[in-house]
């Protein structure tokens, strides 16, 4: 369930679109009665903030042997999928194509009681992967306003219009203007700005959630190795064979962004808590 957007007004004309938890509070306070749904959102409306940003991304093995947390950007297809093989490898159940295996897995905010249960549970292996701040905004970029494949693109087009987006136009200055977009939603809300440019320091719980691994997607086959010993399944080999399935705007490659020095600078200023909290070098 993700949170209701509202418009805010960004100079005068300018709407960045933004979680409104008053009018969710209220609502869900009115309707909880008649609606199980409103039930659900109040409930998750008195959790810790960084949890609630958290669990809504979640997604955990039948069991809770595994807590997984979604970081937009971060290769979250590639990582689903081989948690879907790595239960199925030490289950001994057969691998089911993607979808299908997916809906048993505890998945979203709704399964927030689950989660609960698996943080306070330390044979749980909770974990997580970041990306390199200038990657991973770079991935962002190309996924909503060159590709435009992100189904919720709509709601951040206007304001790039307004800020001198100009589809089809020269790739390096739209980025300009992405960046400054970004800048932007930062300097409104960083906590509830849209999870693809937010800080992953935010996505990942904000410290709400003590992760025993915390993953590099640069460096995703030493990683997923390491993540494979925490798990006992070092033998698992075929989990590091298989193909990645990276979608077009995660693949470094098919960005023909210039990054100059003067971006690199301003990404270090934007995602500074990240570059610390992940030991990233600009």
């Amino acid at each position: 369930m993700l949170p209701a957007t509202s418009s805010t007004p960004i100079n005068n004309t300018m709407k960045i679109p933004l979680p409104d938890k008053p009018k969710q509070t209220l609502r869900a306070a009115i309707l909880s009665p008649f609606s199980r749904s409103h039930r659900l959102q109040r409930e998750i409306l008195q959790l810790e903030p960084g949890l609630a940003i958290a669990f809504r991304q979640a997604i955990s093995s039948p069991g809770g042997r595994f807590f997984y947390v979604k970081n937009a950007k971060a290769g979250c297809q590639t990582i689903s999928r081989y948690l879907f093989q790595l239960h199925g490898y030490l289950s001994g159940e057969p691998m089911r194509e993607m979808g299908a295996q997916s809906t048993v897995f505890p998945e979203g905010i709704s399964q927030w009681r689950i989660y609960q249960r698996i943080l306070a549970n330390p044979n749980a292996l909770k974990f997580t992967f970041v990306r390199h701040p200038v990657k991973r905004l770079t991935s962002g970029f190309i996924n909503f306003f060159v590709d435009e494949t992100n189904k919720t693109r709509h709601w951040h087009w206007d304001n790039m219009l307004e800020l001198g987006f100009r589809p089809g136009g020269d790739i390096n200055r739209n980025f300009d203007v992405f960046l400054d977009y970004v800048a932007l939603s930062l300097s409104y809300n960083e906590t509830y700005c849209d999870q693809h440019w937010r800080p992953q320091w935010f996505n990942i719980g904000g410290g709400s959630v003590a992760f025993d691994f915390v993953g590099k997607l640069e460096q995703f086959d030493q990683d997923m190795a390491t993540l494979l010993k925490l798990a006992g399944a070092e033998a698992y080999s075929e989990i590091l064979a298989s193909p990645k399935v990276y979608n077009r705007s995660s693949n470094g490659e098919a960005t023909h962004v210039t990054i100059t020095k003067a971006h690199l600078q301003k990404i270090r200023s934007l995602y500074e808590i990240d570059f610390e909290k992940f030991d990233y070098a600009p």
